[in-house]
């Protein structure tokens, strides 16, 4: 088997191109069909749901393993090119390739990510290998043996399951960033083409404005299929709590969350939903406000209200940013209001040098936004926060409490990844509901992963957040960067007072856009 791979690996740049072509296909087909699905199957929460995405995303790694072993073997056959042909083109034969274009220092960044991505998948494979308990239900563990010093676990089935998942997700992190930042030849010519435009019209201000809102093809069609998915998803959901059935999709009514309140659209909980939908609109209000600014550029004269394409964007940011109110919950609902505020105020300075009407567009955009969903849900939503001190937000206060002493009385090593659930009936007391989320993902993880492994994650964030500040990659431009870091940062804010880190749908979107994100880098523009 070996012998034959090593026959086709030799083969010349033909073969390697088709191949890589196809894998390049394969890739895009998969991110697709996890990030369309994932929310619509009931949120992923399913144990059948997560394996079907899980094997998904493992033939995003699977492609990226072969595109890596064809590069490997393109690039020796780019240095026997070099010797028989010393005046061929080598930064054209490497493009040919699909190597990137990252600067040393965006690469030491890169390695930095590897690095600690596989670190983080080794403690938790080590965490399930050196398991010191098995969870049978119900308060009965089955103990091992195992090495104290070690990552190990305390629920080892919960363990194994969570490594296969996060293997998954780092499959789908490292697979999309491969995928945009690799672009089919003919792409990566236009765009090499279109650099050497740039620089020699450097002093054109109309070039130098246009590269602010380009945005390369691939993600364009990524981010296509994000905005309307998600417009779809937030139109379901409000149909269904208007209608008031207790089913999701109108098909089945979960055993836990049964009412039409607790619900919203395909999640069992609204919260879920609310957090889902919180990391959609912010985008498509930013893939809005670029492509309008590349339409009017590109036409160059006075253009019709609602032309384009990009105008179906904004009504479905209208619909998306409404959701959480609407579905009356009350972390979504404030990530949202503060996402509003802020991207009112990215747009604004974004759009410094439009017309006027540009920004009273935006205004008008929150005033429609906040009127749309007071009246769906804003009535509902202020009886729960007025309730939010008589319910103790919903008994968390309880969890908190206990939670914490797991995270003490385990601080650097933690009690295994996914392990929260099992642990924590033995803290609480007799007369207490059992938990299987702690209602805080930052405070599970400290408790699931030590102060060790939390310590990873944490700088994994802080490389994916600042990558963009480097420049390199794709040409990202600044509202849409903007728009996803705080699409991202209000997923995290939400993660401190709920559980969407929990959700398989939400891991992957989230996932998704930090490999957007770490791909791209700020449009260096010279004049500005």
């Amino acid at each position: 088997m070996m012998a034959q791979l090593f026959r086709v690996l030799k083969m010349k740049s033909p073969f390697i191109s088709r191949v890589t072509r196809f894998c390049d296909y394969l890739t895009e087909g998969a991110i697709y069909f996890i990030l369309v699905l994932s929310p619509w199957i009931f949120g992923s929460t399913l144990d059948w749901t997560i394996w079907l995405m899980n094997s998904v995303a493992y033939v995003i790694g699977a492609a990226l393993v072969v595109k890596w072993a064809l590069r490997w073997r393109g690039a020796r056959f780019d240095r026997e090119s070099r010797k028989s042909d010393p005046e061929g083109d080598p930064t054209l034969m490497r493009a040919d390739l699909g190597e990137g274009s990252l600067g040393r220092g965006t690469g030491y960044l890169t390695w930095l990510l590897a690095g600690l991505t596989l670190f983080a998948l080794g403690y938790c494979l080590i965490g399930a290998i050196n398991a010191r308990a098995t969870y049978r239900g119900w308060h009965l563990f089955t103990y091992h043996e195992s090495i104290e010093w070690l990552p190990h676990s305390y629920d080892s089935k919960a363990s194994w399951f969570t490594f296969w998942t996060c293997l998954g997700l780092g499959a789908v992190f490292w697979g999309t960033r491969d995928w945009l930042l690799h672009a089919s030849k003919p792409a990566r010519r236009s765009r090499s083409h279109s650099r050497s435009s740039a620089e020699a019209a450097a002093m054109e201000p109309e070039t130098i404005r246009s590269a602010r809102h380009s945005v390369p093809t691939r993600l364009q069609r990524l981010l296509w299929v994000l905005c309307i998915n998600g417009a779809l998803l937030g139109l379901e959901g409000i149909l269904q709590r208007l209608d008031g059935t207790s089913k999701l999709l109108w098909l089945i009514e979960p055993t836990r969350n049964n009412t039409a309140e607790s619900q919203f659209g395909p999640f069992a909980y609204r919260a879920n939903a609310a957090s889902y939908i919180n990391l959609i609109w912010p985008i498509t209000l930013g893939f809005w406000f670029v492509l309008r600014a590349k339409s009017k550029e590109s036409r160059r004269g006075p253009t019709r209200v609602g032309s384009g394409s990009h105008s179906i964007l904004l009504p479905g940011a209208v619909l998306m940013a409404s959701c959480p109110i609407i579905a009356t919950t009350r972390g979504g609902s404030t990530v949202a209001v503060l996402s509003l505020a802020l991207m009112g105020v990215i747009l604004w300075r974004g759009s410094s040098r439009s017309p006027h009407w540009t920004k009273t567009a935006i205004v008008i955009f929150i005033i429609l936004v906040l009127a749309f969903a007071g009246i769906l849900g804003g009535k509902e939503l202020l009886g729960r926060f007025k309730n939010v001190f008589a319910d103790e937000m919903s008994g968390r206060p309880e969890i908190y409490k206990n939670a914490v002493e797991i995270a003490h009385e385990f601080p650097w090593l933690g009690t295994g990844a996914g392990s929260f659930g099992a642990i924590y009936q033995m803290y609480r007391e007799p007369n207490q509901t059992w938990a299987g989320y702690a209602h805080d993902d930052w405070l599970e993880m400290r408790i699931d992963l030590g102060w060790i492994g939390f310590g990873a994650v944490v700088l994994m964030l802080m490389i994916i957040f600042a990558r963009w500040f480097a420049g390199g990659g794709l040409p990202l431009p600044p509202v849409l960067a903007s728009a996803i870091s705080l699409a991202l940062a209000g997923s995290l804010l939400h993660a401190k007072f709920d559980f969407p880190f929990q959700i398989y749908s939400i891991q992957f979107l989230f996932v998704l856009l930090c490999a957007i994100l770490f791909s791209s880098g700020r449009v260096n523009v010279r004049g500005e």
